[in-house]
């Protein structure tokens, strides 16, 4: 059975491009946490907001924020978010992002800020993760974890910081079971990962899942209109 769902859910994924989106995340994580201890504020909130380097925060970059938070935050703000989300955990991080409150920077972009600080014990939690559980959740069902996904963007907008908490926090089993079985699937590619660095390959990998079925689910849309 865990092998069934093992290739249900990882099918037609290239590990080899996995990888490569990994080590590009690795390579920004590395740089925002040198930076970080740097305290160089005006260099740590461009590189962590994508505006360096797009790998290091998809979600900024993909809602167009990154520029806008730059410009409404003082880059110490930014800094000092950064600092206390080194100290977060699982349990506190979504209170640090509202004690901060900063314009532009809310869940999504803030996570991958956290992840990229400690990606041994944080995670991004965005629309591809948020994907990427509901389809573990299911046990592969592409289309209703879609449905699931849908129904998350439209109540997304009404969530108070108790709420995303606790969908932070549900996020965890579901990443830790994909970097499970992508590490039986491939063992070699896994041995590549860093120990420490655990939710940035879960993210990879979440990305190439989202990537996957958002073109699957455009193949089925167009031909039900079709029909």
């Amino acid at each position: 059975m865990a092998l069934k769902l093992r290739s249900k859910i990882l099918r037609n994924l290239s590990s080899s491009e996995i990888l490569r989106h990994y080590r590009a995340r690795s390579r920004c994580s590395r740089s925002i946490r040198t930076l970080l201890r740097r305290s160089d504020a005006q260099a740590f909130s461009e590189e962590a907001l994508g505006l360096t380097d797009r790998d290091a925060n998809y979600s900024a970059d993909q809602y167009g924020n990154n520029q806008a938070a730059m410009e409404e935050n003082l880059p110490s703000s930014i800094l000092d978010l950064g600092r206390d989300l080194e100290k977060a955990t699982p349990a506190t991080f979504a209170a640090v992002v509202k004690a901060h409150s900063l314009p532009y920077i809310k869940i999504a972009t803030a996570s991958e800020i956290a992840t990229n600080i400690r990606p041994g014990h944080l995670w991004v939690m965005n629309l591809r993760s948020a994907y990427a559980h509901f389809l573990v959740e299911n046990g592969g069902d592409i289309e209703k974890a879609w449905h699931l996904l849908c129904l998350y963007e439209e109540t997304a907008q009404n969530l108070d910081w108790r709420d995303w908490g606790c969908l932070y926090r549900d996020l965890e089993s579901s990443l830790n079971h994909l970097v499970k079985i992508a590490k039986r699937a491939w063992p070699s590619i896994s041995r590549k990962v860093a120990s420490d660095e655990t939710y940035l390959w879960a993210d990879a990998i979440c990305s190439a899942l989202y990537n996957r079925d958002a073109y699957e689910e455009e193949e089925i849309d167009e031909d039900e209109t079709a029909v």
